[in-house]
């Protein structure tokens, strides 16, 4: 938690960007990092109760993984620039017949606080050598991004009765994730000598 607190706020300090923009949200609105602080210490204290360094670079990449699930529908709705009646229908489609306002607001919450540690887990990753299990983090979350616009698009076409071109991929583009994900928790490619006592700076 100490190293992730560090994280958090050198990431807020950090040039404008994605990472600094997040960070800065939430480190600066003190009820925000309190809830944080609060969701960030259950994923960490498993990583710190695991005895031995590969499960805890495993339980890290797991932290890892996700938050990119959290944080897909955000991503989809800027990277796809998804905007009036087509945004309330996406957001219908995971929050129900709440105030899309609403729905929008605490979509952003959740974003934030995940995205956050999301950051932090991939910033222990790199110091703990993992580079490879960075690197497939990264395929996954765009294969599961790919999944993830096309199960979107499939949702809309169909609460508005309609044939989506693309539904026969979504069973095979949510298939390649998952084995993606498989992969990375199977400890595949794990960093060298990573066997030994738990990993100090994630107790």
């Amino acid at each position: 938690m100490d190293e992730s607190e560090k994280t958090v706020h050198a990431g807020a300090a950090r040039k404008p960007g994605p990472v600094q923009r997040v960070c800065r949200q939430v480190v600066a609105n003190e009820p925000r990092y309190r809830f944080w602080l609060a969701r960030h210490e259950q994923p960490m204290s498993q990583v710190a109760a695991s005895k031995y360094r590969r499960e805890q670079i495993i339980q890290l990449r797991d932290t890892a993984l996700a938050q990119v699930h959290k944080t897909a529908l955000v991503h989809y709705l800027s990277d796809y620039h998804i905007t009036g009646i087509e945004r309330d229908l996406t957001l219908a489609e995971f929050h129900g017949v709440t105030d899309p306002r609403q729905a929008a607001v605490d979509e952003h919450q959740t974003y934030l606080l995940s995205a956050s540690t999301g950051f932090c887990a991939e910033e222990l990753l790199a110091m703990v050598g993992d580079k490879d299990g960075l690197s497939m983090i990264q395929q996954y979350r765009e294969a599961y991004g790919q999944y993830f616009s096309a199960y979107c698009g499939n949702a809309r076409a169909a609460r508005r009765g309609k044939r989506y071109l693309l539904a026969g991929m979504v069973p095979e583009l949510k298939l390649h994730a998952t084995r993606l994900r498989k992969q990375i928790l199977a400890g595949q490619l794990m960093p060298s000598r990573v066997y030994g006592h738990p990993m100090r700076l994630a107790s």
